[in-house]
């Protein structure tokens, strides 16, 4: 698992440092290499599946032993020690920079953006979505909390309905829920317009 962690960040740094190449200037391997070395975002579907695998683990581990779920509140100390101090780090350093390195001008849009960003609620929109100019990749961050907000409410209804669904029922339910999740996500992308204007990207 350390291992695919490190893959997985090579794949993502690899990604961004290829978006900074200029596709039509290149020659030769880097040019014919180029869209092979874009699909490094990859890397950020094998982190949430890694995250979803060490994360759920104990809580399996307990629903099958027939044990109390694990402490909620030790799963969010956890996750918000591993993910807010330095996310919100990141987030003060790239504002100032975009604002003092790069010249960006503070707008209302820049600040709603910042305080979504803050708030972890900025991908909910294409406008929040970035939440500073500089330093893009910090939206997976919002995402990635979202998803750490959602899991246990999932767990504890799986816990609460154990007695009814041991074993493997309890598995096959939890997957019945996860391709409904992906069902609704394809009818949501498919039917229901996603509003771009003002988005700037």
């Amino acid at each position: 698992l350390d291992f695919m962690r490190a893959l997985a960040a090579g794949l993502v740094v690899t990604h961004h440092l290829v978006l900074r190449l200029n596709y039509g200037k290149l020659t030769g391997p880097l040019h014919a290499a180029y869209p092979t070395l874009l699909m490094g975002a990859f890397g950020v579907a094998v982190f949430f599946l890694l995250s979803g695998y060490l994360l759920t683990r104990p809580f399996w581990l307990a629903y099958d032993a027939g044990k109390p779920m694990p402490s909620l509140k030790t799963y969010a100390v956890r996750r918000a020690a591993r993910i807010v101090p330095a996310y919100y780090v990141a987030l003060a350093v790239a504002f100032a920079l975009s604002i003092l390195w790069f010249g960006t001008p503070v707008t209302g849009e820049l600040l709603m953006r910042l305080v979504a960003g803050f708030l972890f609620v900025g991908e909910f929109h294409p406008v929040t979505l970035f939440p500073v100019e500089f330093d893009g990749p910090l939206w997976s961050i919002g995402m990635e909390v979202f998803s750490y907000v959602m899991l246990p409410l999932g767990l504890i209804a799986l816990f609460s309905l154990r007695r009814w669904l041991p074993g493997w029922r309890g598995r096959l339910t939890f997957l019945g829920v996860l391709v409904l999740a992906l069902l609704g996500h394809y009818l949501i992308q498919t039917y229901v317009p996603v509003v771009r204007e003002g988005c700037g990207w």
